[in-house]
């Protein structure tokens, strides 16, 4: 039975790979032809709309194209874009997209693409929180809607993270209910601080957050006294969009220290100028994507769906959402996490010859 199994799948991965399409800055492994010219073609439109929203300005063609996998499922939507951050520089840069071809083409890619566009400028991973939640911004109305009622839910059943642990997150929640919740919730705060100031200031405030810390970013970006006063912002905002229980913060949640790995990964260089990816370090040959390279066939976070994810698959949202004819549930505010830092901020740290990659789109 495991030897068909092995069968089915290497079947599948190869189907999902059978045709190869060339753009400037892409090369599409897809099912057909067709397919790989479509995600081609979109994937080059997306990465001029999605810089020109967020940046300002078109991106430079990249040294090396990019290559995108392609495999289409009936169900189960996701993808992931990965790279390797070496002094400033971004490298290797893979992504792979799965699901229906409708939510991938309006969805998924988007979504991806917008990794790209946001690590070519600051040329460093930005904290996850907002990585994830300028991507959701990206996709389209109906999964923007589906987070911002996952949120909510959030809220008001006392899983939503304080934006001080929320914004020290340096790897993806080991759970799966937390991580669509840092999804939302990053999806929430980033679409609040855009609708607030704009791009340009979003982006400024991630620079200044991730080099001198966030409290001392909020003051000076948006005029807010610090965090704290962020988020009840954050909140009064959503309470006005529509009335919504008071919020249940789930807690305790400390702020786990990170390991050297980890804080290599997401070492801190924002910088304004845009990056050239997928080029070979000095002395170094650049070297064509790879033709051969597995797919995955499992998302490490499923996006665009009914909310079936996690561990084991199961439905997790058997509940239905809380509307006006449930009791309003009792607060639970806990007090200010404690930091493992005396700096409130992304603590800088030097990157090693060899760092491991980073992975957009699931824990890694």
């Amino acid at each position: 039975m495991e030897r068909y199994w092995a069968i089915g799948l290497a079947w599948l991965a190869l189907w999902n790979t059978a045709a190869t399409f060339r753009t400037t800055n892409f090369v599409v492994h897809a099912p057909t032809p067709e397919i790989a010219q479509q995600i081609g073609q979109l994937a080059e439109r997306y990465r001029r709309e999605k810089a020109w929203e967020w940046l300002g300005y078109e991106l430079p063609t990249w040294n090396v194209p990019v290559p995108i996998r392609v495999v289409v499922l009936p169900s189960s939507p996701g993808g992931a874009t990965s790279y390797q951050p070496i002094d400033g520089q971004i490298f290797d840069m893979q992504m792979t997209v799965q699901g229906p071809l409708e939510r991938i083409y309006h969805s998924v890619l988007p979504h991806e693409i917008t990794h790209t566009v946001l690590v070519s400028h600051f040329r460093c991973p930005l904290p996850r929180w907002a990585d994830e939640g300028s991507a959701v911004l990206s996709e389209d109305e109906a999964e923007r809607r589906r987070h911002d009622q996952l949120v909510r839910q959030a809220l008001a059943q006392g899983r939503a993270f304080r934006l001080r642990v929320l914004f020290h997150l340096r790897d993806y929640p080991s759970q799966g209910m937390d991580i669509l919740t840092l999804y939302a919730q990053g999806y929430s705060v980033v679409r609040f601080l855009v609708e607030t100031r704009g791009r340009p200031a979003f982006l400024a405030f991630l620079a200044e957050g991730m080099n001198r810390g966030w409290d001392t970013a909020v003051q000076r970006v948006y005029g807010y006294k610090n965090l704290e006063d962020l988020e009840e912002r954050w909140l009064s905002w959503l309470r006005g969009e529509s009335a919504q229980p008071a919020p249940q913060w789930a807690g305790p949640r400390y702020i786990p220290e990170p390991n050297a790995a980890s804080r290599a990964t997401m070492a801190a260089r924002a910088v304004s100028a845009p990056l050239m990816l997928n080029h070979a370090p000095a002395g170094m040959p650049a070297s064509a994507p790879s033709q051969t390279s597995g797919v995955s066939l499992t998302p490490p976070v499923p996006y665009g769906h009914d909310g079936r994810g996690g561990d084991d698959g199961r439905s997790r949202f058997a509940s239905p959402i809380w509307s006006a004819s449930q009791p309003t549930p009792a607060v639970r505010l806990m007090p200010p996490v404690p930091t493992t830092s005396a700096q409130d901020g992304w603590v800088p740290v030097p990157s090693g010859p060899t760092p491991p990659s980073h992975r957009s789109g699931g824990p890694s």
